[in-house]
């Protein structure tokens, strides 16, 4: 059977800057085997058959998933669904800026998902598109965090979170000794 790549060994040449001077670096690094691939169309081949050493990696991640419970809300089992819009083709898109407003082309699916978004928001929350509108970007989870917060307190109202060594996170309001 002939590999379809062949097994190389690479070395790494780094460009080093350091106080303004220039130095090669040469590194012998870990060899590098290419994946012998001999499906017929490797944009369309699940996984298994593209690589089968990652899936067989994935494969026992999601076994070990399934034999303890996640106490962190970020890493807890999600729904079949949600899986697969994460596996899907919207997530090959930089979709920087807003509907309608983007600042790279072939954006007209991720605008029409977004519009969805905002205007099931809406409707979750029994509001008048006319009269309202919403943001369903998050910027990172500290942005988000606080969007949640200020939807559901009153103003100086209390939340209970952890504290970050017991699981909670930095938006959780953390205090140690550096700040409070």
């Amino acid at each position: 059977m002939k590999e379809a790549f062949p097994v190389e060994f690479t070395f790494l040449r780094v460009q080093i800057l350091a106080a303004g001077m220039a130095s090669q670096v040469h590194t012998p690094l870990i060899p590098v085997k290419r994946v012998p691939y001999q499906g017929k169309n490797m944009l369309r081949d699940p996984i298994s058959e593209v690589d089968p050493e990652a899936h067989a990696i994935m494969k026992q991640e999601k076994a070990r998933q399934r034999r303890g419970l996640e106490l962190i809300a970020s890493e807890n089992f999600t729904t079949k669904s949600v899986m697969d819009a994460l596996g899907s083709a919207m997530c090959n898109k930089y979709s920087e800026g807003y509907p309608g407003a983007r600042y790279y082309g072939g954006n007209e699916f991720i605008d029409k998902m977004e519009l969805l978004c905002q205007k099931r928001a809406l409707e979750v929350f029994g509001l008048d598109p006319e009269l309202w509108g919403v943001n369903v970007q998050s910027l990172s989870g500290v942005p988000a965090n606080f969007a949640v917060y200020t939807a559901i307190a009153e103003p100086n109202g209390r939340i209970m979170g952890l504290d970050l060594p017991d699981g909670g996170h930095l938006s959780h309001g953390f205090v140690n000794f550096l700040f409070e």
